[in-house]
């Protein structure tokens, strides 16, 4: 039998518009997932990201040393593969729909994780100016402007290395 399902990611870095994607992507009725973190002081529209993957995606994150602001090695990330790889499943799985996908700027550096799961993954890619990216995260987090455009940057190559 023929699978019909078909997953879109968006990956980019936070405060790169994924929220706005994500949005516009559930607005045309594509199903973005059931627990979505809401509206909030810095994002009043949502941030439209699927907590399973949000909690999944920190916890490998936490698990191979690091967070989404302190990324950890890639090759660390990577070695968690088969000790994730139910979870991920189950995570796909919980999720998914004829015409599904997700939105979580940690995904950006665990998506080798999830790719292989995927049933006809399609990849919408969202780049902001790193400079735009660092003014944002210091009026949300006070993120000093350094950290935050090598922040960006970091994400950015991940995104172009997978």
């Amino acid at each position: 039998m023929k699978n019909t399902s078909e997953t879109i990611v968006i990956l980019g870095m936070h405060r790169s518009g994924t929220s706005t994607i994500a949005r516009i992507l559930a607005s045309i009725g594509i199903n973005m997932g059931e627990r979505i973190m809401g509206a909030n002081e810095s994002n009043p529209f949502g941030h439209y990201e699927n907590l399973d993957f949000v909690e999944l995606n920190d916890e490998i994150l936490i698990n191979a040393g690091g967070s989404w602001k302190k990324p950890p090695p890639k090759i660390t990330i990577l070695e968690s593969e088969t000790e994730y790889k139910d979870k991920i499943v189950s995570c796909i799985e919980r999720n998914k729909a004829s015409i599904w996908g997700w939105k979580d700027p940690r995904s950006c550096l665990t998506i080798d994780l999830f790719h292989k799961h995927l049933d006809n993954p399609k990849y919408i890619i969202c780049y902001r100016n790193s400079q735009k990216i660092a003014e944002s995260l210091f009026k949300r987090e006070r993120i000093d402007f350094e950290t935050g455009i090598n922040l960006a940057n970091y994400y950015k190559n991940e995104i172009t290395e997978f």
